[in-house]
Protein backbone atom coordinates (compact mmCIF):
# COMPACT_ATOMS: atom_id res chain seq x y z
CA UNK A 1 0.00 0.00 0.00
CA UNK A 2 1.16 3.53 -0.81
CA UNK A 3 -0.32 6.75 0.56
CA UNK A 4 0.56 10.06 -1.09
CA UNK A 5 -0.68 13.42 0.14
CA UNK A 6 -1.16 16.57 -1.96
CA UNK A 7 0.69 19.73 -0.96
CA UNK A 8 -1.72 22.49 0.12
CA UNK A 9 -2.17 25.05 -2.67
CA UNK A 10 -0.66 28.03 -0.84
CA UNK A 11 2.50 26.17 0.29
CA UNK A 12 5.67 26.86 -1.69
CA UNK A 13 6.83 24.04 -3.94
CA UNK A 14 10.33 23.31 -5.21
CA UNK A 15 11.14 22.59 -8.85
CA UNK A 16 14.62 21.10 -8.45
CA UNK A 17 13.15 17.65 -9.14
CA UNK A 18 10.09 16.11 -10.76
CA UNK A 19 9.26 12.98 -8.77
CA UNK A 20 7.18 9.83 -9.16
CA UNK A 21 6.67 7.14 -6.55
CA UNK A 22 5.58 3.83 -8.06
CA UNK A 23 4.70 5.81 -11.17
CA UNK A 24 2.51 8.34 -9.34
CA UNK A 25 3.54 12.04 -9.35
CA UNK A 26 4.25 13.56 -5.96
CA UNK A 27 4.55 17.22 -5.00
CA UNK A 28 7.87 18.54 -3.70
CA UNK A 29 8.04 20.84 -0.67
CA UNK A 30 10.48 23.76 -0.58
CA UNK A 31 12.51 24.67 2.49
CA UNK A 32 15.48 26.81 3.40
CA UNK A 33 18.73 25.30 4.68
CA UNK A 34 22.09 26.83 5.49
CA UNK A 35 24.13 27.66 2.37
CA UNK A 36 27.41 28.28 4.20
CA UNK A 37 28.90 27.06 7.52
CA UNK A 38 28.99 30.53 9.02
CA UNK A 39 27.69 30.93 12.56
CA UNK A 40 27.68 33.85 14.96
CA UNK A 41 28.72 33.54 18.63
CA UNK A 42 26.03 32.71 21.17
CA UNK A 43 23.47 34.09 21.88
CA UNK A 44 23.12 35.05 18.22
CA UNK A 45 20.20 36.83 16.61
CA UNK A 46 18.06 36.59 13.49
CA UNK A 47 20.24 35.30 10.64
CA UNK A 48 20.14 37.08 7.24
CA UNK A 49 18.33 34.99 4.66
CA UNK A 50 21.08 35.48 2.08
CA UNK A 51 23.06 32.87 4.04
CA UNK A 52 20.40 30.27 3.19
CA UNK A 53 19.54 28.30 0.06
CA UNK A 54 16.58 26.33 -1.18
CA UNK A 55 16.35 22.59 -0.67
CA UNK A 56 13.43 20.20 -1.07
CA UNK A 57 11.68 17.35 0.69
CA UNK A 58 8.88 14.87 0.16
CA UNK A 59 7.10 12.46 2.46
CA UNK A 60 4.65 9.60 2.06
CA UNK A 61 3.51 6.41 3.80
CA UNK A 62 3.99 2.84 2.61
CA UNK A 63 4.25 -0.74 3.81
CA UNK A 64 6.40 -1.89 0.88
CA UNK A 65 9.56 -1.12 -1.03
CA UNK A 66 8.80 1.57 -3.59
CA UNK A 67 10.32 2.73 -6.86
CA UNK A 68 11.51 6.34 -6.81
CA UNK A 69 11.89 8.12 -10.15
CA UNK A 70 13.48 11.56 -10.26
CA UNK A 71 14.10 13.99 -13.05
CA UNK A 72 16.57 16.71 -12.07
CA UNK A 73 16.25 20.22 -13.45
CA UNK A 74 20.00 20.39 -14.17
CA UNK A 75 22.81 18.28 -15.56
CA UNK A 76 25.07 16.56 -13.03
CA UNK A 77 28.06 14.24 -12.96
CA UNK A 78 28.11 12.98 -9.37
CA UNK A 79 25.19 11.52 -7.40
CA UNK A 80 25.16 10.34 -3.80
CA UNK A 81 22.18 8.75 -2.10
CA UNK A 82 22.72 8.79 1.63
CA UNK A 83 23.00 7.12 4.06
CA UNK A 84 25.84 5.37 2.22
CA UNK A 85 25.38 2.37 4.53
CA UNK A 86 22.12 1.62 2.67
CA UNK A 87 24.20 1.03 -0.48
CA UNK A 88 21.52 2.34 -2.85
CA UNK A 89 22.83 2.16 -6.43
CA UNK A 90 20.59 4.26 -8.70
CA UNK A 91 20.04 3.85 -12.40
CA UNK A 92 21.03 7.12 -14.07
CA UNK A 93 20.23 8.22 -17.63
CA UNK A 94 20.93 11.86 -18.36
CA UNK A 95 18.93 13.82 -15.79
CA UNK A 96 16.77 10.81 -14.86
CA UNK A 97 17.41 8.83 -11.68
CA UNK A 98 15.70 5.64 -10.55
CA UNK A 99 16.11 3.53 -7.43
CA UNK A 100 14.21 1.47 -4.87
CA UNK A 101 13.83 2.29 -1.18
CA UNK A 102 11.93 1.16 1.89
CA UNK A 103 10.80 2.90 5.06
CA UNK A 104 13.45 5.34 6.24
CA UNK A 105 15.01 8.71 5.51
CA UNK A 106 17.29 9.48 2.58
CA UNK A 107 18.98 12.36 0.79
CA UNK A 108 19.75 12.70 -2.91
CA UNK A 109 22.72 14.96 -3.60
CA UNK A 110 23.91 16.02 -7.06
CA UNK A 111 27.47 17.33 -7.38
CA UNK A 112 27.65 17.99 -3.68
CA UNK A 113 25.27 18.78 -0.88
CA UNK A 114 23.74 22.02 -2.19
CA UNK A 115 20.02 21.98 -3.11
CA UNK A 116 19.63 18.42 -1.83
CA UNK A 117 16.41 16.40 -1.89
CA UNK A 118 15.28 14.87 1.41
CA UNK A 119 12.98 11.83 1.27
CA UNK A 120 10.97 10.78 4.33
CA UNK A 121 9.26 7.39 3.94
CA UNK A 122 6.93 6.60 6.83
CA UNK A 123 5.45 3.24 7.63
CA UNK A 124 1.67 3.21 7.49
CA UNK A 125 0.47 3.86 11.03
CA UNK A 126 -2.93 4.03 12.62
CA UNK A 127 -2.69 6.45 15.54
CA UNK A 128 -6.20 5.52 16.71
CA UNK A 129 -7.09 9.11 17.60
CA UNK A 130 -10.62 10.34 18.22
CA UNK A 131 -10.50 13.81 16.68
CA UNK A 132 -13.70 14.75 18.55
CA UNK A 133 -12.13 14.06 21.95
CA UNK A 134 -11.96 17.28 24.00
CA UNK A 135 -8.31 16.52 24.80
CA UNK A 136 -7.33 16.26 21.13
CA UNK A 137 -6.23 19.32 19.17
CA UNK A 138 -6.66 18.24 15.56
CA UNK A 139 -5.37 19.73 12.31
CA UNK A 140 -6.39 18.07 9.05
CA UNK A 141 -5.09 18.59 5.51
CA UNK A 142 -4.49 22.24 4.58
CA UNK A 143 -2.73 25.25 6.08
CA UNK A 144 -3.44 26.36 9.65
CA UNK A 145 -2.14 29.34 11.65
CA UNK A 146 -3.00 28.84 15.35
CA UNK A 147 0.09 30.69 16.63
CA UNK A 148 1.25 29.55 20.07
CA UNK A 149 -0.25 26.26 21.26
CA UNK A 150 0.04 25.57 24.99
CA UNK A 151 -0.42 21.88 25.67
CA UNK A 152 -1.90 20.88 29.01
CA UNK A 153 -1.74 17.56 30.84
CA UNK A 154 -3.34 14.63 29.00
CA UNK A 155 -3.66 16.58 25.74
CA UNK A 156 -2.73 15.34 22.26
CA UNK A 157 -1.83 17.56 19.33
CA UNK A 158 -2.56 15.63 16.13
CA UNK A 159 -1.15 17.00 12.87
CA UNK A 160 -2.54 14.81 10.12
CA UNK A 161 -0.76 14.03 6.86
CA UNK A 162 -1.30 16.85 4.36
CA UNK A 163 -1.45 19.50 7.10
CA UNK A 164 0.93 22.44 7.50
CA UNK A 165 0.52 24.07 10.92
CA UNK A 166 2.31 27.36 11.57
CA UNK A 167 2.75 27.12 15.30
CA UNK A 168 4.95 27.21 18.36
CA UNK A 169 4.36 24.49 20.95
CA UNK A 170 4.86 25.03 24.69
CA UNK A 171 4.13 23.05 27.82
CA UNK A 172 5.15 23.58 31.45
CA UNK A 173 4.62 21.37 34.52
CA UNK A 174 2.41 18.94 32.58
CA UNK A 175 2.31 15.21 31.98
CA UNK A 176 1.01 12.73 29.42
CA UNK A 177 1.47 15.05 26.42
CA UNK A 178 1.54 13.86 22.83
CA UNK A 179 2.36 15.43 19.46
CA UNK A 180 1.44 12.96 16.73
CA UNK A 181 0.85 12.64 13.00
CA UNK A 182 2.67 12.77 9.68
CA UNK A 183 2.01 16.43 8.91
CA UNK A 184 4.26 19.49 9.24
CA UNK A 185 4.67 21.94 12.13
CA UNK A 186 6.24 25.06 10.60
CA UNK A 187 7.91 27.90 12.51
CA UNK A 188 8.96 29.98 9.49
CA UNK A 189 6.57 32.88 10.23
CA UNK A 190 8.02 33.42 13.72
CA UNK A 191 10.92 35.80 14.28
CA UNK A 192 13.48 35.16 16.97
CA UNK A 193 13.44 37.54 19.91
CA UNK A 194 16.54 39.59 20.63
CA UNK A 195 17.51 38.85 23.33
CA UNK A 196 16.24 35.28 23.07
CA UNK A 197 13.47 34.25 25.49
CA UNK A 198 13.97 30.87 27.20
CA UNK A 199 10.97 28.57 26.96
CA UNK A 200 9.36 30.75 24.31
CA UNK A 201 11.64 30.96 21.29
CA UNK A 202 12.07 27.79 19.26
CA UNK A 203 9.54 25.42 17.80
CA UNK A 204 8.83 23.12 20.76
CA UNK A 205 9.49 23.72 24.47
CA UNK A 206 8.79 21.32 27.33
CA UNK A 207 9.65 22.49 30.85
CA UNK A 208 9.35 20.21 33.92
CA UNK A 209 7.12 17.76 32.03
CA UNK A 210 6.65 14.01 32.37
CA UNK A 211 5.61 11.35 29.87
CA UNK A 212 6.02 13.27 26.62
CA UNK A 213 5.69 11.71 23.16
CA UNK A 214 6.56 13.30 19.80
CA UNK A 215 5.82 10.85 16.99
CA UNK A 216 5.90 11.11 13.21
CA UNK A 217 5.74 14.86 12.61
CA UNK A 218 7.97 17.03 10.43
CA UNK A 219 9.40 20.00 12.34
CA UNK A 220 10.41 22.86 10.05
CA UNK A 221 12.38 26.11 10.31
CA UNK A 222 12.92 26.66 14.02
CA UNK A 223 14.44 29.98 15.10
CA UNK A 224 16.90 28.22 17.37
CA UNK A 225 16.51 24.83 19.16
CA UNK A 226 13.86 22.61 17.57
CA UNK A 227 12.79 20.49 20.56
CA UNK A 228 13.86 21.68 23.99
CA UNK A 229 13.15 19.59 27.09
CA UNK A 230 14.23 21.10 30.42
CA UNK A 231 13.99 19.09 33.66
CA UNK A 232 11.76 16.52 31.95
CA UNK A 233 11.28 12.80 32.55
CA UNK A 234 10.23 10.01 30.22
CA UNK A 235 10.38 11.62 26.79
CA UNK A 236 9.96 9.60 23.57
CA UNK A 237 10.77 11.19 20.20
CA UNK A 238 10.04 8.69 17.43
CA UNK A 239 10.21 9.19 13.64
CA UNK A 240 10.34 12.98 13.94
CA UNK A 241 11.96 14.83 11.05
CA UNK A 242 13.71 18.19 11.55
CA UNK A 243 14.31 20.11 8.32
CA UNK A 244 14.77 23.72 7.22
CA UNK A 245 17.04 24.68 10.12
CA UNK A 246 19.14 27.51 8.67
CA UNK A 247 19.03 30.20 11.35
CA UNK A 248 21.80 30.96 13.85
CA UNK A 249 22.04 28.43 16.71
CA UNK A 250 19.28 26.27 15.20
CA UNK A 251 19.99 23.02 17.04
CA UNK A 252 17.93 19.90 16.71
CA UNK A 253 16.87 18.18 19.94
CA UNK A 254 18.36 19.65 23.15
CA UNK A 255 17.62 17.65 26.29
CA UNK A 256 18.53 19.76 29.33
CA UNK A 257 18.97 18.18 32.79
CA UNK A 258 16.43 15.51 31.86
CA UNK A 259 16.18 11.76 32.40
CA UNK A 260 14.86 8.72 30.56
CA UNK A 261 14.94 10.09 27.02
CA UNK A 262 14.48 7.89 23.92
CA UNK A 263 15.16 9.39 20.49
CA UNK A 264 14.72 6.87 17.69
CA UNK A 265 14.04 6.57 13.96
CA UNK A 266 14.48 10.33 13.52
CA UNK A 267 16.01 12.49 10.79
CA UNK A 268 17.68 15.75 11.67
CA UNK A 269 19.22 18.25 9.31
CA UNK A 270 20.26 21.10 11.54
CA UNK A 271 22.47 24.12 11.10
CA UNK A 272 23.93 23.93 14.60
CA UNK A 273 24.29 20.88 16.88
CA UNK A 274 21.92 18.01 16.14
CA UNK A 275 21.17 15.88 19.24
CA UNK A 276 22.50 17.39 22.45
CA UNK A 277 22.39 16.47 26.14
CA UNK A 278 23.02 19.60 28.17
CA UNK A 279 23.26 20.58 31.84
CA UNK A 280 22.45 24.23 32.37
CA UNK A 281 22.20 26.85 35.03
CA UNK A 282 19.23 28.95 33.93
CA UNK A 283 18.66 32.27 35.67
CA UNK A 284 15.53 34.37 36.04
CA UNK A 285 15.80 37.85 37.55
CA UNK A 286 19.30 36.97 38.67
CA UNK A 287 18.20 33.81 40.49
CA UNK A 288 19.39 30.32 39.56
CA UNK A 289 16.23 28.26 38.91
CA UNK A 290 18.00 25.11 40.10
CA UNK A 291 17.61 23.01 36.97
CA UNK A 292 21.19 21.81 37.34
CA UNK A 293 20.31 19.80 40.47
CA UNK A 294 18.85 17.13 38.17
CA UNK A 295 21.25 14.63 36.60
CA UNK A 296 21.42 13.77 32.91
CA UNK A 297 20.83 10.01 32.82
CA UNK A 298 19.32 7.00 31.11
CA UNK A 299 19.19 8.16 27.49
CA UNK A 300 19.00 6.17 24.25
CA UNK A 301 19.52 7.50 20.72
CA UNK A 302 19.03 4.86 18.02
CA UNK A 303 18.30 4.40 14.32
CA UNK A 304 18.66 8.09 13.51
CA UNK A 305 19.99 9.85 10.40
CA UNK A 306 21.91 13.06 11.15
CA UNK A 307 23.04 15.91 8.87
CA UNK A 308 24.88 18.64 10.78
CA UNK A 309 25.70 21.73 8.71
CA UNK A 310 27.76 23.57 11.31
CA UNK A 311 28.37 22.06 14.73
CA UNK A 312 28.41 18.67 16.39
CA UNK A 313 26.30 15.71 15.35
CA UNK A 314 25.86 13.68 18.56
CA UNK A 315 26.88 15.86 21.49
CA UNK A 316 27.24 15.82 25.23
CA UNK A 317 27.67 19.37 26.54
CA UNK A 318 29.23 21.81 26.03
CA UNK A 319 27.48 22.86 29.24
CA UNK A 320 27.53 20.02 31.76
CA UNK A 321 26.09 21.59 34.92
CA UNK A 322 24.99 18.42 36.69
CA UNK A 323 26.55 16.03 39.16
CA UNK A 324 26.35 13.08 36.77
CA UNK A 325 25.92 12.14 33.13
CA UNK A 326 25.39 8.39 33.18
CA UNK A 327 23.92 5.56 31.08
CA UNK A 328 23.82 7.28 27.70
CA UNK A 329 23.70 5.03 24.62
CA UNK A 330 23.92 5.78 20.92
CA UNK A 331 23.14 2.87 18.55
CA UNK A 332 22.64 2.19 14.84
CA UNK A 333 22.87 5.78 13.59
CA UNK A 334 24.01 7.26 10.27
CA UNK A 335 25.83 10.59 10.49
CA UNK A 336 25.72 11.63 6.83
CA UNK A 337 27.29 15.11 7.11
CA UNK A 338 29.62 16.13 9.93
CA UNK A 339 31.00 19.63 9.77
CA UNK A 340 32.85 19.85 13.10
CA UNK A 341 32.62 16.78 15.35
CA UNK A 342 30.77 13.51 14.79
CA UNK A 343 30.80 11.91 18.26
CA UNK A 344 31.38 14.65 20.79
CA UNK A 345 31.78 14.90 24.58
CA UNK A 346 32.44 18.41 25.90
CA UNK A 347 32.69 18.37 29.66
CA UNK A 348 32.85 22.05 30.50
CA UNK A 349 31.50 21.94 34.04
CA UNK A 350 31.50 19.74 37.12
CA UNK A 351 29.85 16.63 35.70
CA UNK A 352 31.05 13.08 36.21
CA UNK A 353 30.45 11.80 32.66
CA UNK A 354 30.59 8.00 32.49
CA UNK A 355 28.98 4.85 31.11
CA UNK A 356 28.54 6.37 27.65
CA UNK A 357 28.52 4.02 24.66
CA UNK A 358 28.46 4.39 20.88
CA UNK A 359 27.67 1.23 18.89
CA UNK A 360 27.13 0.59 15.19
CA UNK A 361 27.58 4.20 14.12
CA UNK A 362 28.26 5.11 10.47
CA UNK A 363 30.05 8.41 9.85
CA UNK A 364 30.40 10.05 6.42
CA UNK A 365 32.82 12.75 5.23
CA UNK A 366 32.41 14.42 1.84
CA UNK A 367 34.96 16.21 -0.34
CA UNK A 368 32.39 18.95 -0.91
CA UNK A 369 32.32 20.12 2.71
CA UNK A 370 33.82 23.35 4.00
CA UNK A 371 34.84 23.68 7.62
CA UNK A 372 32.87 26.25 9.56
CA UNK A 373 33.81 29.78 10.51
CA UNK A 374 32.61 32.24 13.12
CA UNK A 375 30.98 35.39 11.74
CA UNK A 376 32.47 38.18 13.83
CA UNK A 377 30.13 40.94 12.60
CA UNK A 378 27.09 41.28 10.37
CA UNK A 379 29.07 42.86 7.53
CA UNK A 380 31.51 39.96 7.27
CA UNK A 381 30.98 37.60 4.32
CA UNK A 382 31.79 33.91 4.21
CA UNK A 383 34.91 33.03 2.24
CA UNK A 384 35.48 29.32 1.73
CA UNK A 385 38.89 27.91 2.46
CA UNK A 386 40.94 26.54 -0.44
CA UNK A 387 41.62 23.27 1.30
CA UNK A 388 39.64 20.46 2.90
CA UNK A 389 40.42 20.57 6.61
CA UNK A 390 40.07 17.50 8.85
CA UNK A 391 37.07 17.33 11.12
CA UNK A 392 36.87 15.43 14.42
CA UNK A 393 35.62 11.86 14.62
CA UNK A 394 35.86 10.76 18.27
CA UNK A 395 36.31 13.72 20.59
CA UNK A 396 36.21 14.26 24.34
CA UNK A 397 37.23 17.60 25.82
CA UNK A 398 37.40 18.76 29.41
CA UNK A 399 37.87 22.42 30.22
CA UNK A 400 36.89 25.46 32.21
CA UNK A 401 36.14 28.08 29.61
CA UNK A 402 33.68 30.23 27.73
CA UNK A 403 30.68 27.90 28.20
CA UNK A 404 31.44 26.94 31.80
CA UNK A 405 29.22 28.07 34.65
CA UNK A 406 30.48 25.93 37.55
CA UNK A 407 34.14 26.77 36.83
CA UNK A 408 34.95 23.31 38.21
CA UNK A 409 36.61 20.52 36.25
CA UNK A 410 34.63 17.31 35.93
CA UNK A 411 35.62 13.73 35.08
CA UNK A 412 35.15 11.76 31.84
CA UNK A 413 35.61 8.00 32.02
CA UNK A 414 34.34 4.59 30.94
CA UNK A 415 33.42 5.56 27.39
CA UNK A 416 33.10 2.89 24.70
CA UNK A 417 33.04 3.04 20.90
CA UNK A 418 32.16 -0.21 19.12
CA UNK A 419 31.68 -0.86 15.40
CA UNK A 420 32.31 2.66 14.16
CA UNK A 421 32.38 2.68 10.34
CA UNK A 422 33.71 5.70 8.46
CA UNK A 423 33.04 6.49 4.80
CA UNK A 424 35.46 9.10 3.42
CA UNK A 425 35.98 10.51 -0.03
CA UNK A 426 39.60 10.02 -1.07
CA UNK A 427 40.23 13.77 -1.03
CA UNK A 428 39.22 14.10 2.63
CA UNK A 429 42.07 14.10 5.18
CA UNK A 430 41.92 11.75 8.14
CA UNK A 431 39.66 13.21 10.86
CA UNK A 432 41.07 13.87 14.31
CA UNK A 433 40.48 11.63 17.30
CA UNK A 434 41.40 13.07 20.68
CA UNK A 435 40.53 12.73 24.35
CA UNK A 436 41.44 15.56 26.70
CA UNK A 437 41.48 15.66 30.48
CA UNK A 438 41.73 18.81 32.54
CA UNK A 439 44.13 18.52 35.50
CA UNK A 440 46.16 15.83 37.30
CA UNK A 441 42.98 15.12 39.29
CA UNK A 442 40.52 15.33 36.38
CA UNK A 443 41.17 12.74 33.69
CA UNK A 444 39.73 11.46 30.48
CA UNK A 445 40.30 7.76 31.02
CA UNK A 446 39.18 4.18 30.48
CA UNK A 447 38.13 4.76 26.88
CA UNK A 448 37.74 1.76 24.58
CA UNK A 449 37.59 1.78 20.77
CA UNK A 450 36.60 -1.59 19.30
CA UNK A 451 36.37 -2.29 15.57
CA UNK A 452 36.95 1.13 14.05
CA UNK A 453 36.79 0.73 10.25
CA UNK A 454 37.72 3.51 7.82
CA UNK A 455 36.98 2.97 4.12
CA UNK A 456 36.90 -0.77 4.65
CA UNK A 457 40.14 -0.99 6.65
CA UNK A 458 40.08 -1.96 10.30
CA UNK A 459 42.28 0.34 12.38
CA UNK A 460 44.67 -1.68 14.55
CA UNK A 461 46.94 1.07 15.87
CA UNK A 462 46.28 4.67 16.87
CA UNK A 463 49.18 5.73 14.64
CA UNK A 464 47.03 4.84 11.61
CA UNK A 465 44.60 7.65 12.33
CA UNK A 466 44.97 11.33 13.13
CA UNK A 467 45.12 10.67 16.86
CA UNK A 468 46.26 13.49 19.13
CA UNK A 469 47.59 12.41 22.51
CA UNK A 470 46.94 14.76 25.42
CA UNK A 471 48.14 15.23 28.96
CA UNK A 472 45.68 13.96 31.56
CA UNK A 473 44.28 11.20 29.33
CA UNK A 474 45.06 7.58 30.04
CA UNK A 475 44.03 3.98 29.42
CA UNK A 476 42.92 4.58 25.83
CA UNK A 477 42.45 1.08 24.40
CA UNK A 478 42.08 0.23 20.69
CA UNK A 479 41.10 -3.31 19.79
Amino acid sequence: MLKLYPIPEEVKKCNHFSIKINGQPVGVYSCLVSAVPFNTPWPGHQRPVDQAEEASFIYFDTDETVTVELEANKDFSDIRIRPLSKNIQPEVSGRNIKFSAGVGQYTVELDGHHNALHIFINSIKNYDIDINDKNVIYFGAGVHRPGVIELKSNQTLFVDAGAVVHASIRSEDCENIKILGHGIIDYETFERHDPLIWGYDGLTNFVRCKNVTVDGVILKDSSWWTITAVNCENVLIDNAKAIGMWRYNSDGFDMVNSSNIIIRNCFLRTFDDSIVFKGLKIFENGKNLGYDTKNVENHLVENCVIWCDWGRSLEIGAETCADEYVNIKYKNCDLIHNESVALDIQNGDRANVHNVSYENINVEYSKYENRGKIQENDDQKYKPRNEILPANLLFADMYVGVWSKDMIYGHTHDISYKNITVYMDEEVPMPFTQFKGGTPENWAENITIENLVINGKKITDLSEINYKEHEFSRNIVLK
